[in-house]
């Protein structure tokens, strides 16, 4: 599988990196965005988007999110890899925002 980081557009001075990697402990342990947030003490969890946006619209990638105990949540980056790879990584489908 692949990672590639996203850093918002407010960044400067930093080269998204690109991680290839088959574990998720693997990616964890990386110089990278997500990381970073597998650190962070009010990481709730990771989890990945659906594979595709509200209008049905297929993506080749998903992304990995990190959901925090205030509520905020944050793309790390993106994944590419089949369905079968990400079903080793073991994360839980992101549900968006709760309402309420």
């Amino acid at each position: 599988m692949r990672y590639l980081e996203h850093r918002p557009n407010y960044f400067s001075g930093y080269e998204q990196k690109e991680v290839q990697f088959t574990a998720l402990d693997e990616l964890l342990k990386t110089e990278t965005v997500v990381g970073s947030f597998a650190k962070a003490p009010d990481l709730i969890k990771l989890s990945l988007s659906p594979r595709q946006d509200l209008c049905g619209i297929p993506y080749e990638y998903r992304h990995l999110m990190a959901e925090m105990v205030d509520g905020t949540h944050w793309v790390t980056g993106f994944i590419f890899g089949t369905d079968d790879e990400l079903a080793i990584l073991g994360l839980p489908t992101w549900e968006g925002r709760k309402n309420g």
